[in-house]
């Protein structure tokens, strides 16, 4: 009971670790096994990326963290009594669901994807632009989440466990990474660098697809799904078709950047 009680006490403090730590830990791995190379330094974009989310991912993901643990009323998971497994996985699909819709929004309603095209002109993809979210990003994120979290109000635990996962899965979807085992062995279960690359496609058509965060087969149901060789996923151009100048990329610009005319 007693370590329940630290773990989640320090759920916060947890997610903020995760959030740096997968993208630190991922960013190693590029090193060893990158899927492209960069043109440029790219320590510019790694500063200014930490530090848009310090604004924004790791306090975004911590209030709804606490949010569970403040809940008015009992959920829908509190008044039946599910194992905590199948509670985790009930969580993980509808919090799944809402993200991707909210994803799709976010590329459809032209205020959302202003704001949302600040993680989008990042004019590489590493597993920092996993993190690189407008913190007006987040306050939407969270006015759609929330209400779902409290209509489930599942145990802080789950909550907890599904934003480790979701963290993780991010850092790795964005990574520069040449896996193409785990791409064959996981690539229908979970997003994979090769899956969540083509999101990132400078071309509209491909921009428009693979909005699933952490299952992919969502984006086959819902028909969004698209997929590159191996060989387009080292050559396609990424990013926008603005915002790539090295300047656009510092943290100023990010946080004026849903505001600016665009290039």
């Amino acid at each position: 009971m007693l370590q329940r009680d630290l773990l989640i006490a320090a759920s916060a403090h947890l997610t903020l670790l995760l959030t740096f730590g997968s993208v630190a830990l991922v960013l190693m791995w590029e090193s060893f096994s990158p899927r492209r190379t960069i043109p440029h330094s790219p320590l510019v974009r790694y500063l200014n990326n930490f530090l848009l989310a310090a604004a924004d991912k790791a306090f975004v993901s911590g209030v709804l963290s606490l949010v569970s643990l403040n809940a008015p009323t009992p959920g829908l998971l509190a008044r039946f009594p599910l194992p905590a497994w199948l509670a985790f996985l009930i969580t993980a699909l509808c919090l799944e669901i809402a993200g991707y819709w909210l994803h799709r929004l976010s590329h459809v309603v032209p205020w959302l994807w202003r704001v949302h095209m600040v993680h989008h002109s990042d004019p590489e993809l590493d597993a920092s632009t996993a993190i690189r979210h407008h913190p007006l990003e987040g306050l939407v994120d969270s006015v759609a989440l929330i209400p779902v979290i409290l209509l489930l109000t599942p145990d802080p635990l789950i909550l907890l466990a599904w934003n480790a996962l979701t963290l993780l899965v991010a850092a790795f979807s964005h990574g520069n990474l040449s896996v193409p085992l785990l791409e064959r062995v996981f690539g229908r279960v979970i997003v994979t660098p090769g899956f969540h690359c083509v999101h990132h496609s400078a071309e509209l058509p491909f921009t428009n697809s693979n909005y699933a965060n952490n299952f992919p087969w969502l984006d086959d149901l819902f028909g969004t799904a698209r997929r590159w060789t191996s060989a387009e996923q080292k050559q396609r151009v990424l990013g926008l078709e603005y915002f790539r100048k090295t300047r656009d990329q510092w943290l100023d610009r990010l946080l004026l950047e849903p505001f600016l005319k665009r290039d």
